[in-house]
C-alpha cells in the first residue's frame, strides 16, 4: 500500500514538472521580441579584451523575433557617451538581408544625439508591398569606443528605450502599435592590470640577462679550451 503510495506520488509530482515546463516553455516562446546583439557572437553581452584599443569598433544588431504583420519599426538607442559613441549616419544602415530587404523599404533621418548617447531612426515597407512575419535583423549598428578599461572597468548597457517621447515600436499594415518586449545588450572592457607589464617587462628583461650571461660564460669557455 505504501509502496503503490510513493509510485503515486511520484507520477504525480512528474506530471506537474511535465505541465510547470510545457507553461514555461510557452510563456517563454510566446510573443515578439527586440534585441540588441552582439553581430559576432550572437548573444547579448559584447565583452571585448582589457587592452581593447579607444577607437576600436564592434557591430550590434537590432533583431526581431517571432512577429506577424510588421509594416514598420522606429528604434531608440540609448548607450553612455563617456564610453562608446556613433560617429556618423553611414554608421547605423540596413544590412543587405534586412528583414524588409526586397520591399522597397523607406528610412527615416537618423538622428543622433552624440552628448546624450542614442540614437532614432526608423523603416517601413515600400507601398504596396507585404508585410513581415518571422524574425530577422532589422537594422546594424557600428559603435567605436571612447574610453578602454586600462584604468578602470569600463560598462554600459546599450539600451532600446521604451519609456521616453520617441520610443521604440513596431507597428502593424494599419499603423497600430504592436506588443512586444526588449533584450538589452551589456557591453564591457574589463580592467587591464598595467601592473602585469611591469611584470612582463621584468621577466623579459631577466630572460635577456640570463640568456646574455650564459652566452658570455660559454665565449669565455671557449676562449678558455682554445689557448
Amino acid at each position: 500500500m505504501l509502496k503503490r503510495a510513493k509510485i503515486c506520488v511520484t507520477a504525480a509530482i512528474f506530471l506537474l514538472s511535465f505541465v510547470m515546463m510545457f507553461q514555461t516553455l510557452s510563456v517563454n516562446a510566446a510573443g515578439t521580441v527586440v534585441s540588441v546583439v552582439n553581430a559576432e557572437t550572437g548573444t547579448n553581452e559584447i565583452i571585448l579584451p582589457g587592452d581593447t584599443l579607444v577607437n576600436s569598433t564592434f557591430l550590434v544588431n537590432i533583431t526581431i523575433t517571432d512577429v506577424t504583420g510588421l509594416a514598420g519599426w522606429e528604434i531608440n538607442v540609448t548607450w553612455n557617451p563617456a564610453l562608446l559613441r556613433i560617429n556618423s549616419s553611414g554608421d547605423v544602415y540596413l544590412p543587405t538581408d534586412n528583414i524588409f530587404a526586397g520591399l522597397n523599404p523607406f528610412e527615416t533621418d537618423k538622428l543622433i544625439d552624440k552628448e546624450h548617447g542614442n540614437v532614432y531612426y526608423g523603416v517601413a515597407h515600400g507601398f504596396g508591398k507585404p508585410d513581415f512575419t518571422g524574425s530577422g535583423t532589422m537594422c546594424q549598428i557600428l559603435f567605436t569606443t571612447v574610453k578602454n578599461g586600462t584604468g578602470e572597468p569600463v560598462s554600459c548597457n546599450i539600451i532600446l528605450d521604451t519609456e521616453s517621447d520617441f520610443p521604440t515600436g513596431i507597428v502593424d499594415l494599419y499603423g497600430e502599435y504592436m506588443p512586444f518586449t526588449v533584450v538589452n545588450a551589456h557591453y564591457v572592457i574589463p580592467e587591464f592590470q598595467t601592473s602585469i607589464l611591469l611584470v612582463i617587462f621584468l621577466i623579459t628583461t631577466l630572460c635577456a640577462f640570463a640568456f646574455g650571461r650564459k652566452t658570455w660564460h660559454g665565449k669565455r669557455l671557449h676562449h678558455a679550451t682554445t689557448t
